[in-house]
């Protein structure tokens, strides 16, 4: 086992979050990161030693604001898919979703919708 593989990993995905975040705050999309990324800055608070690694990244934004994003990661180096009734974005043309190479979107059509599909909500990776 490589350890300068495993950092590599790591890294790369939080250099995806940043890229993916970056992109939308200079569009003035209103987004949050959400998944484990969200789960692990939120732990890293309380317990540096517990946090773990996750291998993709969740965004959660506003289905209105969809065409914005869109516009945003496209920008960024994101090709955005349509695959199975989902829109996800890959990190580039050659992302690969089962690699972890991908950006999940969560997608809520009102304020009380749940990451579920309970009540509309699409889960895009």
């Amino acid at each position: 086992m490589s350890l300068e593989r495993v950092v590599n990993a790591v890294e790369k995905v939080r250099e995806r979050m940043v890229r993916a975040a970056g992109a939308l705050a200079r569009a003035g999309v209103p987004k949050a990161v959400a998944g484990g990324n969200a789960v692990a800055a939120w732990v890293s608070t309380v317990d540096e030693g517990a946090v773990r690694n996750t291998q993709d990244v969740d965004i959660l934004i506003r289905r209105s604001d969809f065409a914005a994003v869109r516009l945003a990661l496209e920008g960024a180096g994101f090709a955005n898919r349509h695959a199975a009734g989902l829109e996800i974005f890959l990190d580039g043309p050659r992302g690969l979703a089962a690699a972890g190479r991908s950006l999940g979107v969560l997608q809520p059509e009102g304020p009380r919708a749940r990451a579920d599909g309970e009540s509309g909500c699409d889960r895009v990776f």
